[in-house]
């Protein structure tokens, strides 16, 4: 059973995600997470409620810290709000 950390996802989106309900990653979410933070191209197919959204969105953001770390966090955790709460 995979972890968000084992993912390569960073400790601030690992904590949020699991704030949000989820605790470990789904199957496509351990298939796609990876392949995304590299940098791969993706189109993520799998049933209603699997993931998906989580599977696009936290490499998206932790690709968007990256680019903005001389900002500071800020970024990312308004960002990380305001897609949990869209959603």
């Amino acid at each position: 059973m995979a972890s968000w950390r084992s993912l390569g996802l960073v400790e601030e989106l690992c904590s949020a995600a699991r704030k949000v309900g989820a605790e470990i990653p789904t199957q496509i979410q351990t298939i796609a997470i990876p392949k995304l933070l590299e940098g791969h191209h993706a189109a993520i197919a799998a049933a209603t409620g699997t993931g998906k959204t989580l599977a696009y969105l936290l490499p998206m953001m932790q690709r968007i810290k990256q680019a903005i770390l001389p900002i500071g966090r800020t970024a990312t955790t308004c960002l990380l709000r305001m897609v949990l709460t869209a959603a």
